[in-house]
């Protein structure tokens, strides 16, 4: 995947993870049209995210450790909590509870925020 590509899905990602999962399920079941019809009759979202600086690659290298840094690299990958747990050995849960902990360290709401940061800052 060329670099540009890669900076278009992770655009595509970051306007994703600002959507509720309530208007995503109502998203699934629409056709194109009515989509861009809906559009046409919303403001455009403003994240509050926006508001403060996210964290550069070194800075995230001093807040997260090691194991944080590996489970981020594996989220901008796009593995599952389960792919992850089998690929570092751990449980599930603690797979869970790293995502937890990188989400409130980076000030982030979404494991796709934390991708989307990952590719631009570099990490991956």
């Amino acid at each position: 995947m060329t670099l540009a590509l890669h900076k278009q899905r992770a655009t595509l990602v970051e306007l994703l993870s600002l959507i509720d999962e309530e208007t995503l399920a109502e998203l699934r079941e629409m056709s194109i049209g009515q989509f861009l019809d809906s559009l046409q009759n919303q403001r455009p979202v403003k994240s509050a995210r926006h508001l403060r600086p996210l964290p550069s690659a070194t800075e995230m290298a001093t807040l997260l450790s090691d194991r944080e840094l590996q489970v981020v690299r594996l989220i901008a990958e796009g593995l599952a909590n389960k792919e992850i747990s089998r690929r570092l050995g751990l449980s599930d849960k603690t797979v869970k509870n790293h995502i937890s902990h990188i989400l409130a360290k980076l000030q982030l709401t979404a494991r796709t925020q934390v991708a989307v940061h990952a590719l631009r800052t570099g990490i991956v």
